[in-house]
């Protein structure tokens, strides 16, 4: 072989190799690209369900306290539906959401302070129900 023969073989060689470097470059950036994307996706995904939660959540507190003040200003019993229905699902509401941010630390701490809001307000409501039920309607519409 000549001289540059053999040099036009390394070239070719060399080129061929690098090329063959880069494609392996690319694929394994690929697969690291879809990895990430993946977890991204599926957190995305988790917040989501989590923010969904706290919707959910807190539609059943409106509901309890529409059927609380429907009571306060009405004294009617059927108004009280919906508070007594929401009122045993907020506390599964709520610990459905403790479950789904356990693993998030900042979100998880929150969760201690909305659950003594969430307490503070049901015992609220809960007062002012009994205290239209005791003919104290004026003391409830304050609260």
């Amino acid at each position: 072989m000549s001289a540059t023969q053999t040099g036009f073989v390394r070239s070719t060689l060399l080129f061929l190799l690098i090329g063959t470097a880069i494609l392996v470059g690319i694929i394994v950036a690929t697969f690291g690209l879809v990895e990430r994307t993946q977890t991204t996706f599926e957190y995305i995904l988790q917040e989501r369900n989590i923010r969904r939660m706290s919707a959910d959540l807190m539609q059943k507190l409106t509901d309890a306290e529409t059927g609380q003040r429907g009571f306060v200003i009405t004294r009617n019993e059927l108004f009280l539906q919906p508070y007594e229905s929401a009122v045993g699902e907020i506390r599964e509401e709520v610990d459905r959401l403790a479950a789904a941010v356990a693993d998030r630390p900042i979100k998880a701490a929150q969760m201690d302070r909305l659950r003594e809001r969430i307490r503070g307000k049901l015992a609220e409501m809960g007062q002012a129900i009994n205290l239209v039920r005791s003919g104290e309607q004026a003391q409830a519409v304050e609260l």
